[in-house]
């Protein structure tokens, strides 16, 4: 039989209520000392307690659950290696759990549909992964409701944690400038002249390129195209980019297939890394061989932007006030895909 809070309380030798307030986390659990609560814990944990979790929610006004909010449409809400698993573990440590909710747009901007998650799914606040293409009304939902919620992966000045992009994009470059190299490039197959990428780290990245360029008083060369472009179409492109008599000796590209691509495309036309071109890049996950060179990288922060999506969730639904939003910078993994420039080239 599950022991109960009466045995609980004659093996630590307190009252009951004490052990409901530390067991069920109500206002006044705080008042034991950390000893007591300690022990109380101890021998919940060796009587085999289990938390009354209707009772606790009923004493604190708290489910102690977060909700994730995700679009059906995978590209809007993508969930990288390790988002799951940081979120789940970033929870345990607060004693929260979590649960996931996969809507249609036309369901989430429902007047109704918010306000019903946190109250009939039992949720204290809402994780937001819907990266981009968000319908316009979810965030005036969100505002008149005064739901507490943060957004992950999306660049807006409060309630957000995201990579800093911009930073990672212009630091990619300063490194290529600390080589020697002037002229550095910038490649983006999803950014087109007439079709803009919808996820702001397309534009983030590019515009610290820009900026490092600028300060450094050179001028920024961007490969773009009318349109989105991919495979042969895209390769083709980055051979002509290349075969200009003043090439870029180094490259800054937006993702890891980009750079894959330049790099492919410079092979072909017998360029050699790094001697005759550099190239840097981001991505998710440590660089690998690829035919050529390990590809230098700055690493998107998957594990720390969770982790500081939570951490000011937590906040949010203590104080009920917007917070200033997170950007968490890249970590730099070196690759052999980079070299000093030679005097002349």
């Amino acid at each position: 039989m599950p022991a109960t809070i009466t045995d609980i309380a004659r093996e630590v030798g307190v009252s009951f209520q004490v052990v409901s307030k530390v067991l069920n986390g109500g206002r006044s659990g705080s008042q034991a000392s950390e000893q007591t609560r300690q022990r109380i814990q101890d021998a919940a944990e060796r009587l085999g307690y289990r938390v009354n979790t209707a009772a606790r929610a009923m004493s604190t006004g708290r489910f102690h659950s977060v909700g994730l909010v995700m679009s059906n449409e995978y590209s809007f809400s993508s969930l990288v290696s390790g988002h799951l698993q940081a979120m789940y573990e970033s929870l345990e440590r607060r004693n929260l759990h979590l649960s996931v909710h996969v809507l249609p747009d036309e369901r989430l901007v429902r007047d109704d549909v918010l306000p019903k998650l946190l109250r009939e799914h039992m949720v204290d606040g809402l994780l937001l992964n819907y990266t981009h293409r968000r319908p316009e009304a979810l965030d005036d939902l969100i505002d008149i409701h005064g739901l507490p919620a943060v957004r992950l992966n999306s660049n807006q000045p409060t309630d957000c944690a995201y990579p800093d992009d911009y930073a990672a994009g212009r630091k990619a470059t300063e490194y290529l400038l600390k080589l020697g190299h002037q002229r550095v490039g910038y490649v983006d197959f999803t950014w087109g002249t007439k079709e803009r990428a919808t996820h702001y780290s397309s534009e983030d990245r590019r515009n610290g390129y820009i900026a490092a360029m600028r300060d450094a008083g050179f001028r920024a060369d961007v490969l773009e195209h009318e349109k989105l472009i991919y495979g042969n179409e895209a390769l083709a492109l980055a051979r002509q980019w290349l075969a200009r008599p003043n090439r870029p000796t180094a490259v800054v590209s937006y993702c890891y297939a980009h750079a894959v691509t330049v790099q492919f495309a410079a092979m072909t036309d017998g360029l050699r890394m790094p001697r005759d071109l550099s190239i840097v890049s981001f991505g998710d996950a440590r660089p690998h061989q690829a035919g050529g060179p390990v590809i230098t990288s700055w690493l998107i922060p998957v594990r720390e932007v969770v982790c500081a999506g939570v951490a000011l969730l937590i906040k949010r639904m203590k104080r009920r006030q917007s917070e200033p939003s997170i950007a968490v910078p890249f970590a730099l993994e070196e690759g052999e895909s980079c070299a000093a420039l030679l005097v002349g080239s």
